[in-house]
């Protein structure tokens, strides 16, 4: 998964509620979402949902989801397309 742009989502295990988001780097992105030092910082910048919501509920209540590779150049289409499908 290195280098690959694609769409993902995260899926609470408990209410069912999903954020669905995108990245030019999936593995850089996921290895964010594993650090909690890095999701309360951001969470101070941006009121971010999913950086709450896996703060609040801790990662094993979530499921991580790779919806589909793409390329950089479709990747907003499709992650709307996901957005509009879930």
């Amino acid at each position: 998964m290195k280098e690959k742009s694609g769409i993902y989502r995260w899926v609470n295990k408990l209410n069912g509620k999903c954020y669905i988001g995108s990245s030019l780097s999936l593995s850089t992105r996921f290895s964010h979402y594993l650090y909690i030092n890095y999701l309360k910082k951001r969470v101070t910048i941006s009121n971010s949902n999913i950086y709450n919501a896996l703060l609040t509920h801790v990662h094993d209540n979530f499921r991580l989801e790779v919806l589909e590779f793409c390329s950089i150049i479709d990747i907003i289409t499709r992650e709307q397309y996901n957005i509009d499908t879930f």
